[in-house]
């Protein structure tokens, strides 16, 4: 059974409606329910931010819904807390050229910055970072970076030596920031890492890359390591539809290495939270899922199927992969120590799947825009079983499972149950009730396969005894006479020509 299942909270969100669910997998208890357009919880679970089209934004206690403060801004379109959870950043739309990207304090419930931002892609959002230090945020602006320290309201430093195509920042100190510049003007793409020294941008390296017209950033969990997964839009070999990928890691104190994938497109690369390792699913269908090490090497090619998705639970322990979008959506959960499936199923039309907090059930989700019929979600046990299917109402647009740290601990799979081996049984004819069969391999057992066997005869006579051959009789069904001896015919000798007889002359 698992442990604390009152702990697993769910936030479903329509197109004007949320429902914080609580009770799962067993049943869904409804622990709050309100109107809202967008929201969002905290990295530790402890707040949820709630936008409305027309009632502004409010931020909730996450475990009691009490009001933590609001702000009347309407539109809002995209939230995103600080590590810390004492800043909020949102985007709205933009009505004429006033400013629609917020930092709010949310002890004070203020706008502390405010900024003008066209566009935003949910892509390449946040806009607005936070480094690990979080009093300090990073910006993009046109191509500069700018870094802040809250509450001074200009940058304290710039970056402008480096063009800024797309920034990402480490997860964790030392603070490091890594910046990819597209290919302009006969200048070569780069992908450069930086770190943040004092107030001042340090460069560390610059890897040149060639083609690559979009670069996303993985990050593993202490920070050491980035892996630039680059993509062009078009493969100028014809080949692949998706385009040319590629995949490289940047390190701090030595050169970028190129990692070497199935030939192909790149469908997905996720860190372990736990290990210095990586996956990735490569190649043309079926594609390619494999296992390396955090510098590059093969550990292990896991299988070749259909798969374009890979999740690690929060403890590294276990991971699934699946192949969903245009794909059928079957699952396989592996062991990370042994390597091997635990667990199989089929989530058909599964636009969101992700872990639950306790690391031994997921959670797989059909929402809109992408999918516009049989809207709902399911729980499904880390061996494939399913937990519960909810089938929603409306629309369901977004589903999110509440962070609940330090609750769950990592723990030994459940042993499967071994099913008894079927007792083998020895043939006996329709309507028989003899033993003899039994009886023949009893005695041939004792005696050895090597001596003949002789039912019925006492063990201790000799296993070979000189006898004369004895006549073979024939066996008669009770109530049948012997057949009569057959009478061997006399073969007739055969006469000659017979001969005149002698006339008187």
């Amino acid at each position: 059974e698992e442990t604390k299942q009152e702990s697993h909270e769910l936030l479903c969100r329509s197109g004007t409606s949320l429902l914080a669910v609580r009770g799962l997998p067993r049943q869904e208890q409804i622990a709050y329910a309100s109107p809202c357009t967008m929201a969002l919880y905290s990295p530790s679970g402890s707040k949820l931010a709630c936008a409305t089209e027309d009632q502004g934004l409010s931020v909730l206690n996450a475990q009691t819904h009490t009001v933590i403060m609001t702000t009347p801004n309407t539109g809002i379109q995209l939230l995103h807390f600080s590590q810390c959870e004492r800043y909020l950043v949102t985007w709205e739309k933009q009505v004429e050229n006033n400013p629609n990207l917020f930092v709010w304090n949310l002890a004070s419930g203020q706008a502390i910055y405010s900024f003008s931002q066209k566009k935003s892609l949910k892509e390449l959002w946040p806009t607005v970072v936070f480094t690990p230090n979080t009093d300090y945020f990073l910006r993009r602006n046109n191509q500069e970076l700018q870094l802040y320290q809250i509450p001074e309201p200009q940058p304290i430093a710039v970056l402008s030596e480096t063009r800024v195509a797309h920034f990402s920042v480490s997860p964790a100190n030392p603070t490091r920031v890594v910046v990819y510049t597209n290919e302009q003007r006969g200048e070569t793409a780069s992908v450069s890492l930086f770190s943040l020294s004092g107030t001042a941008f340090r460069k560390i390296n610059q890897t040149p890359i060639t083609k690559v017209q979009d670069t996303t950033f993985h990050w593993n969990k202490p920070g050491n390591k980035v892996i630039a997964w680059c993509q062009t839009d078009v493969d100028s070999t014809g080949r692949s539809y998706y385009g040319e990928h590629s995949l490289f890691i940047i390190y701090p104190d030595r050169e970028a290495r190129s990692v070497s994938t199935t030939e192909g497109p790149i469908h997905d690369v996720k860190w372990s939270p736990a290990t210095d390792e990586f996956i990735v699913i490569s190649g043309f269908m079926p594609a390619t899922s494999t296992l390396f090490k955090g510098t590059g090497g093969k550990v292990k090619e896991l299988a070749k199927h259909h798969r374009n998705t890979i999740r690690w639970n929060s403890f590294g322990s276990l991971f699934l992969i699946a192949g969903f979008g245009n794909l059928q959506g079957d699952i396989e959960v592996y062991e990370r120590n042994t390597l091997t499936v635990v667990g199989t199923c089929r989530a058909a039309t599964t636009v969101y799947c992700e872990w639950a907090p306790c690391g031994r059930m997921f959670v797989a989700a059909t929402l809109c825009p992408r999918m516009r019929v049989d809207n709902g979600y399911s729980i499904y046990k880390y061996t494939g079983e399913l937990l519960i299917t909810v089938n929603a109402q409306n629309d369901l647009y977004d589903v999110q499972w509440r962070n609940s740290p330090g609750i769950f601990i990592d723990r030994p799979l459940t042993p499967r149950k071994r099913e008894a081996a079927p007792e083998k049984k020895v043939y006996k004819p329709p309507g028989s009730s003899s033993n003899f069969a039994e009886r023949f391999k009893a005695v041939k057992d004792s005696l050895g396969h090597t001596a003949p066997v002789n039912i019925g005869k006492s063990q201790s006579q000799p296993a070979f005894v000189h006898q004369k051959p004895q006549p073979v009789v024939e066996e008669l069904v009770p109530g049948q006479a012997p057949e009569a001896a057959k009478k061997k015919k006399k073969k007739k000798k055969k006469k000659g020509p017979e001969t005149a007889p002698n006339l008187p002359k």
